[in-house]
C-alpha cells in the first residue's frame, strides 16, 4: 500500500502556538513587572541616600582643609547647601563667597527629614567633628512606601557617615 505524498511539508507556526506563546509571555511579564518597579524605588532611594552621604562627607572634607566651619543647611524640597560658616551668624547664601555647593534629590516621590539636632542644619568644626553639642544626628529617607523601605544616613559624633537601611529599632524615622 502506498501513501499519499501530494502533501507538502508545512514550516512555522500554527495560529493556536502563537496565541499560546504569547499567553505564556504575557503570565510572566505580570508576574515580573511588580519585583522590577520595587528594585527601581530601592535603587532610588540608595542613590538619594549615596548622593546626601557624599555631600556630608564633602563637607566635612572642606572643614578640614579650610580649617573653617562648614555648615550644611537643609532649604526644603530636598535641597541642601554646604557653605563656609558666616562669623556674623548669617544664613547661608547661594550669592556669597562662602557657598560651595547645593544637592537637590530630584525625586518627587522622596521625603527626607532629619532629626531634632538637625533640624536647622548641620555644622563641621574645623577638625572635622560634628559640631552639635555631642548628638550624632542623621537623615531619613523615605518614599511613599514609608519606614519600612527607606535609607538613613547617620553622622557620629566624629563626623563619619554610613548609610544604611532604615530601621526603627535604632531611633531612626522619617517623621520630623
Amino acid at each position: 500500500m502506498q501513501l499519499c505524498t501530494n502533501m507538502q511539508q508545512q514550516s512555522g507556526f500554527s495560529l493556536i502556538e502563537l496565541m499560546v506563546a504569547l499567553a505564556i509571555v504575557a503570565i510572566l511579564t505580570s508576574v515580573a513587572v511588580p519585583p522590577l518597579s520595587d528594585w527601581i524605588r530601592d535603587n532610588r532611594l540608595q542613590s538619594a541616600g549615596q548622593q546626601l552621604m557624599g555631600l556630608v562627607q564633602m563637607a566635612r572634607t572642606e572643614a578640614i582643609a579650610r580649617n573653617r566651619f562648614i555648615t550644611i543647611d537643609p532649604q526644603g524640597d530636598n535641597e541642601f547647601w554646604v557653605c563656609v560658616a558666616d562669623v556674623s551668624g548669617d544664613a547661608c547664601d547661594q550669592a556669597a563667597d562662602g557657598f560651595l555647593k547645593a544637592l537637590v534629590l530630584a525625586s518627587d516621590s522622596l521625603t527626607v527629614t532629619s532629626g531634632a539636632p538637625a533640624n536647622d542644619g548641620l555644622a563641621f568644626s574645623p577638625r572635622g567633628r560634628l559640631d552639635e553639642g555631642g548628638a550624632a544626628v542623621g537623615f531619613g529617607i523615605c518614599d511613599d512606601r514609608g519606614a519600612g523601605e527607606g535609607r538613613f544616613v547617620a553622622v557620629n559624633q566624629v563626623g563619619r557617615a554610613q548609610l544604611r537601611k532604615l530601621d526603627s529599632d535604632r531611633g531612626d524615622s522619617c517623621l520630623p
